[in-house]
C-alpha cells in the first residue's frame, strides 16, 4: 500500500496566529462599540440634564438660574455620567456582540 497523506480537518485553518487574530479582531470591535454607546449616552444625557435644567429654571420659584453646561459640568452629573459610562462599557464587553462561536458551544 502507497503512503497517502492523510487529512487532517481543519488543522490548517484553525492555526493559532489565526486565533489570535480573531481574537483582537473582536476585542478591538468591541472597544470600537463602547466607545461610540458612550458617545451616544453622552449625548442622550445632556439632552436629559438640559430638560431637567429647563423645568428646574421655568417651573421652580427661586431657583438660581444656571445653564444647561453648567449643570451638565457639575461634579454630580459627571459621576453619574462616569458610572453610567463604566457599566456600558462591562456590558459591550460582557455581550456577544461580534463572537461568531459555535451555538452549540455555547451551552
Amino acid at each position: 500500500m502507497a503512503n497517502r497523506r492523510r487529512h487532517l480537518g481543519s488543522i490548517y485553518t484553525i492555526y493559532p496566529a489565526k486565533q489570535v487574530n480573531e481574537w483582537l479582531g473582536y476585542k478591538i470591535f468591541k472597544i470600537l462599540a463602547g466607545i461610540f454607546f458612550v458617545f451616544i449616552w453622552s449625548l442622550a444625557y445632556y439632552i436629559l440634564v438640559g430638560v431637567v435644567n429647563f423645568c428646574k429654571n421655568n417651573f421652580t420659584a427661586g431657583a438660581t438660574q444656571t445653564t444647561t453646561w453648567e449643570l451638565y459640568r457639575s461634579e454630580t452629573s459627571l459621576w453619574v455620567l462616569g458610572i453610567t459610562s463604566v457599566l456600558i462599557v462591562i456590558g459591550v464587553f460582557r455581550s456577544k456582540i461580534a463572537d461568531k462561536k459555535n451555538p452549540r458551544q455555547n451551552r
